[in-house]
């Protein structure tokens, strides 16, 4: 076999064959050197000069040439490029991984997530779509469109081209970046996790470096022969790692076998947002002023008397502005509305400050929005923040 080796730097890049070829940093315009491609016959040569009893030998060669063919590398990485944060109910979350390819001929790949914790309450199955991105137009960024990418289980045979369930072919050295997004449903158990992996595949591209005959799609093969043949096809040596611990339910992942696979996990927590509704007994007198009058003790529900419903809303998200809020409330029919304040909620993000409307005091509800509605809109509250809203009215 003959060594290739890539040095694993990952950050700035340039565009080779439709992909990002990774480069040291401060040489984004050197020249890349590609490595020897398979099946390239390496001839060697010598020769000798020598004097024996007086006769002089010059340039003396073998009578046979000295030649071997570079095998094939098989090497590649998958690592996850931005960290799963907390989900919540609802929400589409977006891990996306990196590709590289270390070996030393073009390679397609294709991808199978699977659920690590099938018998758990939150499955995957539906949730999960698959899209890859290469540099397409060559100037070194990934600034190009997604690819649909549809899964491939890990035992399952490509058909020759096949849409939609291969990448592209990857040179050597090239990036390719992979995106996963899961739908966490409104129904997800909280607290609670998503457990699955994505589990990538070597397969045969489209086109070698320089052999004929790519079986696309094909799941890539070892020369388990035990012994090199010097001459003749390439023949493949896997050298991809495996994961640190055993691998889970579902996965194949092992040493030197072509696939890789990212365990991850996605935690699923409440929204944070916390809401109460209480309603209090303010005053029994009719003659007292129901939108500003201070409760006492001991008020009863009689005719005439004065209620005050409170809505009080708790941001106890960890890390999140919620935005947007909005706070309906129709009074029920038997009602005379005569007030309403709110107070603590910040703007959101579109408006300058929080709106309250509010129908005309001593509007007679009938139970429906077209009487009595109180809404807040346009408001928000930072982490930790608490709002309320305050409705009076009484007792016909």
């Amino acid at each position: 076999m003959v060594p290739f080796f890539l040095p694993r730097f990952r950050k700035s890049h340039a565009a080779l064959l439709a992909c990002a070829v990774f480069l040291p940093a401060g040489l984004a315009h050197a020249q890349v050197t590609l490595p020897t491609p398979p099946g390239t016959v390496v001839s060697g040569s010598f020769s000798i000069d020598y004097t024996i009893e007086g006769v002089t030998f010059n340039n003396v060669t073998p009578a046979s040439s000295i030649d071997f063919v570079v095998d094939r590398k098989v090497d590649f990485s998958l690592d996850l490029t931005t960290p799963l944060t907390d989900a919540i109910p609802g929400q589409t979350v977006t891990a996306d991984f990196q590709i590289l390819n270390w070996g030393n001929d073009n390679q397609a790949f294709s991808v199978d997530v699977i659920d690590t914790d099938p018998g758990f309450s939150n499955s995957l199955t539906g949730l999960v779509t698959l899209a890859y991105m290469v540099d397409a137009d060559g100037n070194g960024l990934f600034d190009d469109a997604w690819i649909p990418l549809g899964e491939v289980a890990a035992t399952e045979a490509v058909a020759t081209g096949a849409a939609g369930t291969l990448t592209s072919d990857i040179a050597p050295g090239a990036a390719v970046r992979l995106r996963a997004q899961i739908s966490v449903p409104p129904t997800a158990t909280v607290p609670s996790d998503y457990r699955f992996a994505v589990q990538l595949l070597a397969r045969q591209p489209r086109a070698w470096r320089l052999e004929a005959g790519a079986a696309e799609g094909a799941l890539m093969s070892p020369d388990n022969d035990g012994q090199n043949t010097l001459l003749g096809a390439a023949e493949n040596l896997f050298a991809d790692g495996a994961l640190p611990t055993a691998p889970a339910t579902g996965l194949l992942d092992g040493e030197h076998d072509a696939i890789l696979a990212s365990v991850q996990a996605l935690p699923v927590v409440s929204d944070g947002v916390v809401l109460t509704k209480t309603v209090s007994v303010i005053a029994s007198a009719v003659s007292a002023n129901c939108a500003t009058t201070t409760g006492w003790q001991g008020a009863l529900a009689v005719n005439g008397a004065c209620i005050e419903y409170l809505i009080s809303v708790s941001n106890q998200n960890a890390s999140a502005f919620a935005d947007s809020i909005v706070v309906r409330d129709v009074l029920p029919a038997g009602l005379i509305f005569e007030g309403a304040t709110s107070t603590g909620f910040s703007p959101s993000t579109s408006v300058n400050a929080p709106v309250l409307d509010q129908p005309a005091a001593t509007t007679v509800c009938d139970g429906t929005p077209a009487t009595c509605v109180i809404e807040l809109s346009g408001a928000g509250l930072p982490v930790g923040g608490n709002g309320d809203v305050r409705i009076r009215a009484r007792i016909q």
